[in-house]
């Protein structure tokens, strides 16, 4: 029988950033999952993207080294709750299956009591049965299947749509675009983008770049991007001028403002259009990288 090990567990602090990206490089598991190897400080840019509440983050130490962590963001978002998001969940080689994820919810639980949030997201890989059914021990259920690609150049020819001009809006300029527009962007969804994508994620980018699509100068659609891991954070076009070449075009100015050959498209639900936004992707030439599963635990005051 495999003994539980004797945890301390406590608030993680900001400087103690470097033990969590040790954890992250010997990690049994990491939620959601992370594209690449990252270093210190690019682990820091995407936990303060993603909203990173250290005073809600909390770490699970044995003999003074750190063997799981959750980090936790805290956000209006879904709009209706008060909303945390597991931004990262680390358990160390070696040290799964001995209780630490359950000793670390437990204390996070009364943070989440604390800024009385009512609903909380985490990630897990479709193809992980063991992370999915150790969630649900926690009170998550499944609330959305999320497809993830990667899109080459675009192989198709260019569509003149001789009425359809582009206006790009880079750093403090993508800013002032979406507190201008965010309200109308916002009409054009027809899915509600994951926590990696949501309004608020996307205003904690300074990097990013806003692609507005104007017909006849009026907005009918937009795109932002990351550029330097070329990110495509949202995308999307008003319902009645879809299937025009629009969207498909927004793609492409995206691609001719990132910093590398393919777009990373993260998230995308395939529920509330039917599928027409993945195989919109597919379409395009975007190749499946992974099936990830939105768990929502809902909480009650």
């Amino acid at each position: 029988m495999t003994s539980r090990p004797a945890l301390e567990i406590r608030a993680l602090r900001e400087a103690e950033l470097p033990a969590v990206h040790d954890l992250v490089r010997d990690a049994f598991v990491v939620y959601p999952p992370l594209e690449g190897e990252l270093g210190v400080e690019a682990l820091a840019g995407l936990l303060e993207r993603r909203g990173v509440d250290w005073s809600a983050s909390f770490g699970a130490f044995h003999e003074g080294k750190l063997i799981g962590a959750i980090t936790t963001a805290i956000d209006e978002w879904p709009a209706e709750h008060i909303g945390a998001y597991g931004a990262l969940t680390a358990v160390r080689r070696g040290s799964q299956r001995r209780g630490v994820l359950t000793a670390l919810f437990d204390w996070l639980k009364l943070a989440l009591d604390h800024r009385e949030v009512t609903q909380m997201q985490i990630e897990v890989r479709f193809d992980d049965p063991r992370a999915r059914a150790a969630y649900e021990r926690l009170g998550f259920d499944v609330d959305r299947h999320l497809f993830c690609f990667e899109l080459p150049r675009l192989q198709r020819a260019q569509r003149f749509i001789e009425e359809l001009r582009f206006e790009v809006h880079l750093g403090p300029e993508a800013g002032a675009a979406q507190d201008r527009n965010g309200a109308l962007w916002a009409s054009f969804w027809t899915l509600l983008p994951a926590w990696g994508g949501s309004t608020w994620t996307v205003a904690r980018t300074p990097g990013r770049v806003a692609i507005e699509a104007l017909w006849l100068d009026e907005v009918v659609g937009y795109a932002v991007l990351e550029p330097e891991a070329g990110e495509l954070m949202q995308l999307a076009v008003r319902e009645d001028l879809r299937r025009r070449g629009i969207g498909t075009e927004l793609v492409r100015a995206c691609q001719e403002a990132a910093r590398r050959p393919t777009l990373t498209i993260d998230k995308v639900d395939d529920g509330d259009d039917r599928g027409v936004s993945v195989a919109f992707f597919r379409a395009l030439g975007a190749k499946l990288s992974s099936v990830q599963l939105e768990m929502v635990l809902n909480r009650v005051y």
